[in-house]
């Protein structure tokens, strides 16, 4: 129970603020033991079967990788096919002389 003396102040009714907990909690190992969530996947664990999405996925990369190459292949058609009108263009005589 509280008690006032008659002078004093009474005791208040909260507690002092507490100290805060430490939000990190270091634990250590023995050398050379690796937990279980950072140890690498074991090499006869079964493979993940591929879903659906993900073979649709793969499917749509390919379709795309294969037009961006489709697109390249024509730009540079493209412009193989300027720089060579422009060597003929080059190699016609100057304006003033006839061809024969």
């Amino acid at each position: 129970m509280r008690r006032t003396n008659p002078g004093d102040f009474p005791v208040p009714l909260i507690d002092p603020r507490q100290r805060r907990p430490h939000s990190i909690h270091i634990v250590s190992y023995p050398p050379g033991f690796v937990p279980h969530d950072l140890r690498p996947s074991s090499p006869n664990a079964p493979k993940k079967k591929s879903t659906n999405r993900e073979k649709q996925k793969r499917k749509k990369e390919v379709k795309e990788r294969k037009r961006e190459e489709k697109e390249r292949r024509r730009t540079e058609n493209e412009r193989s096919e300027k720089q060579e009108k422009r060597r003929s263009l080059r190699s016609l005589p100057p304006g003033g002389e006839k061809i024969v």
